[in-house]
């Protein structure tokens, strides 16, 4: 029996900060799914030679983003993230951390994929 994933986000704040005008929304979504790529591809290559500079700017950057978009389950591990790496702490808890961020992602970006085909959908 397949198990029903709870969204990750709560958009509607969202769609009310842009007062409904789909062309901001769905260039919103756009400009934050790069944004997870963005930091999905620095996870994957800076991590493995602790570059811990780019990898704080990263998450740090994320942050307001994941906040826009209601994504309030991951903004605790983000926050820890962003202070592990700036302050190079909590080496051991970080792997652990960045695997659930990936994994949190990877539902975002299925949720926002699915919106923008909502909003595609809307304006046929």
């Amino acid at each position: 029996m397949n198990k029903v994933k709870r969204p990750c986000l709560d958009l509607q704040p969202l769609k009310e900060d842009t007062k409904n005008n789909k062309d901001i929304y769905k260039t919103l979504i756009e400009l934050f799914l790069g944004s997870i790529d963005e930091y999905i591809d620095v996870m994957n290559n800076e991590l493995k030679t602790y570059n811990w500079p780019i990898l704080f700017k990263v998450t740090h950057k994320m942050i307001s983003s994941i906040r826009m978009f209601g994504a309030s389950a991951l903004e605790p591990i983000m926050l820890e993230l962003e202070c592990d790496f700036r302050d190079q702490n909590n080496l051991e808890r970080i792997h652990k951390h960045v695997n659930s961020t990936l994994s949190i992602f990877s539902q975002i970006k299925k949720e926002l994929q699915t919106e923008l085909k909502l909003i595609e959908y809307d304006e046929s």
